[in-house]
């Protein structure tokens, strides 16, 4: 009812009837009230739905069935509007006849005369009950996808089809793209993506604001912030309006950079173990050819083998980084002495010796230490041996310089021919590392000095270095 109904000269008889016929058969609850807002009148849906009588509600019987919670707020503001003459409008809960409560829209309209004053109010009252239960389950589902979009560890967005703009962000996609809400309501989709990786994307775009694909995935980097190196997965979906026709894109992002690093992390090991196994290859066929002919060839190839295999150990167990310089020693003398044993002492700074010079430089430990047990220092009781290493100069010319010395065991000869030995210790660390090598016969005992520039310690060496130092 959009304005005031003037029945004022509607006639009785037929007129009545035909108005009592209408009333009695619309959908809503009717009513009407004098001017003074006393209810006279009920429509018959009135009496069946309230289960009462026209005694026991005329006047204001009414606020019977009604709901005590609200039944004074609905007496003051109808009263506001009988006193005034302005329409009237709220909404509340009725009793049914079974004593269930019902909700209803309620409206009345005053009907004035011809010179303009109220002579009654027609009212109606409409069910919405199923109307409020849709709209508060609606309010749950709203406050429900709020709150998970909200709190979700997961970057969460909405975006829209046409302009493809961010239109919903969540706190979790603001840190893992680095920038505040406001940024990113700013810009579209795609812009926080590193370039490389965009055209995908927005071909993907495409397609779901046409509605030809529903769903869509991708991982990628991001360009947004200081996060230039990191990588999401973007899951999309669309949204359809009430025409089944795609109007936004759910996007949920999600941080896949550690596992992308550890991924390119693998793939550089898988490389370096492919390298590191072409290398040892070389340098076991070394051995095997250095060795042969001699009496005792299986014994000294399998220890020789052995000896890189520890030196193989401790590469892995630093992941292919190669090794500190204390543990590939120790991973060598360690094979004749004990960890407690006092007769090999090390001295000297940190230094980090790189995988391809650890399998070098360990042989030379190796035969040094093999020497020393059957020649030298440590096949005597007193004997003892000290290694130690120093680097010097300035930064990015450091020369690299390591001694071996032994004391306490018989003088030193020199042998009458050179073995395996002698070409690790001398022919090949000379070669892999352009070093000065001094090999020194005193009476206290053997010593061995190895000088090289540091970065062909630390540095990474090339396979074919090792090939040609080990042929």
């Amino acid at each position: 009812m959009s304005g005031p109904i003037d029945l004022s000269g509607v006639a009785p008889g037929p007129g009545e009837d035909l108005f009592a016929t209408l009333a009695d058969n619309i959908s809503q609850l009717a009513w009407m009230a004098d001017s003074s807002g006393s209810i006279f009148w009920y429509n018959k849906r009135w009496f069946d739905y309230t289960g009462t009588t026209l005694d026991e509600m005329q006047g204001w019987g009414w606020t019977k069935v009604h709901h005590p919670d609200h039944v004074e707020r609905v007496v003051e503001r109808i009263r506001n509007s009988f006193e005034s003459g302005e329409p009237w409008e709220d909404t509340f809960p009725l009793r049914s006849a079974g004593g269930e409560f019902r909700w209803f829209l309620s409206r009345a309209l005053p009907i004035r005369d011809e010179g303009g004053d109220i002579v009654r109010w027609f009212g109606t009252n409409t069910d919405i009950t199923e109307q409020q239960l849709i709209e508060e389950r609606l309010r749950e589902s709203e406050a429900t996808f709020r709150a998970m979009f909200n709190t979700s560890s997961l970057g969460k967005a909405q975006v829209d089809v046409g302009s493809f703009r961010f239109t919903r962000v969540n706190e979790a996609l603001c840190r893992m793209l680095g920038a505040r809400a406001t940024e990113l309501l700013a810009i579209t989709l795609p812009e926080v993506l590193h370039p490389a990786g965009r055209a995908p994307l927005e071909a993907a775009l495409g397609r779901l604001a046409s509605g030809e694909i529903a769903a869509f995935e991708i991982e990628t980097r991001l360009a947004a912030g200081d996060r230039d190196r990191a990588w999401a997965q973007i899951t999309l979906n669309t949204i359809p309006d009430e025409r089944g026709m795609p109007y936004r894109l759910a996007a949920v992002l999600v941080d896949v950079t550690e596992r992308k690093l550890a991924e390119q992390r693998n793939l550089v090991l898988m490389r370096e173990v492919n390298h590191r196994a072409k290398n040892l290859l070389a340098v076991v066929q070394g051995i095997a050819r250095q060795t042969a002919g001699s009496e005792d060839f299986e014994a000294r190839f399998l220890e020789r083998v052995g000896a890189l295999a520890a030196a193989h150990d401790v590469i892995v167990d630093n992941e292919w980084q190669g090794a500190t310089l204390e543990s590939l020693i120790r991973s060598q003398t360690g094979l004749f002495t004990t960890p407690q044993s006092r007769r090999v002492a090390l001295s000297g700074p940190e230094v980090l010796v790189s995988a391809d010079a650890s399998q070098m430089l360990a042989m030379a430990i190796y035969e040094l230490a093999t020497n020393a047990v059957k020649y030298g220092a440590l096949s005597a009781d007193a004997g003892r041996v000290t290694i130690d290493w120093t680097t010097a100069g300035e930064k990015g010319a450091e020369t690299f310089t390591l001694q071996w010395r032994e004391t306490g065991g018989p003088p030193a000869q020199k042998p009458q021919k050179s073995g395996f030995g002698s070409v690790v210790t001398r022919k090949l660390v000379a070669s892999m590392f352009s070093a000065r090598v001094d090999p020194q016969y005193l009476p206290e005992g053997f010593a061995w000095k190895f000088q090289c520039p540091l970065a062909k310690i630390v540095g990474r060496e090339t396979a074919s270095d090792l090939d040609a130092a080990a042929s």
